[in-house]
């Protein structure tokens, strides 16, 4: 039981701590989802970035198999871009994951990823679940979607003296010595995918 909740934890570490591609800065937003014509872009920004997160699960928990959970975040930094990167290929999409509070400073959101990480943040805290939202950003349709934390994302991400384990807190800082990502609590926004798709 403790290691399937342990390998359970690690898989929140995928969500937005791993290295992944600088985050632009297109903050020229022109459209919302409501306008744009018969294609759901929210939908399918939602498939995109549920398949990168299964994706990134999968290849997660078959490392932890192999060669134990220590080895989470090593992974994690050297093989979540060219998975992404696989994804991206496959959907003929962008796929970025970012956040104000980063385990990689190129994963820090620009100022429109920025207000809509506040919007979701204060929905949270009013008891509200935030929503995907698109926009027309230069010519693409571009997606927002929440990464909500749970408790057992705190076992990377929560208090570092109470929720996160020495050897692995040890771990994140030598591979991210600039980390941001931790001192989170239940049910907040970790950060957010970024799926920017061709206009159709």
């Amino acid at each position: 039981m403790k290691r399937l909740l342990t390998t359970l934890a690690i898989l929140a570490v995928i969500s937005t701590g791993c290295n992944d591609e600088p985050a632009t800065n297109e903050t020229d937003t022109v459209n919302t989802a409501d306008n744009v014509e018969d294609v759901n872009y929210a939908a399918r920004g939602q498939e995109i970035a549920d398949a990168a997160k299964a994706e990134l699960g999968r290849n997660l928990v078959a490392a932890i198999k192999e060669y134990g959970v220590p080895t989470a975040v090593t992974y994690c930094n050297t093989h979540a871009i060219p998975l992404t990167d696989s994804m991206a290929k496959e959907y003929h999409a962008y796929i970025r994951r970012v956040t104000d509070k980063p385990r990689n400073p190129d994963n820090v959101a620009n100022d429109a990823e920025q207000q809509y990480i506040n919007k979701a943040r204060k929905q949270l805290a009013g008891g509200e679940q935030p929503q995907p939202e698109v926009s027309e950003i230069r010519g693409r349709m571009v997606g927002y979607y929440p990464i909500v934390t749970n408790g057992m994302c705190l076992q990377c991400h929560g208090d570092k003296d109470k929720n996160i384990l020495p050897e692995t807190y040890a771990n994140i800082q030598r591979n991210y010595p600039d980390d941001k990502a931790t001192g989170y609590g239940e049910n907040q926004l970790r950060g957010i995918w970024v799926i920017e798709m061709d206009k159709r």
